[in-house]
């Protein structure tokens, strides 16, 4: 379980850091 809540965070973690790279990437 503990296994399982790592990979989440790091799966949400992943989509912030694409969310923010895109924002930067349109001069937002």
């Amino acid at each position: 379980r503990g296994q399982l809540d790592a990979l989440l965070q790091s799966a949400i973690e992943g989509c912030a850091t694409i969310r923010q790279a895109q924002r930067d990437a349109l001069g937002l």
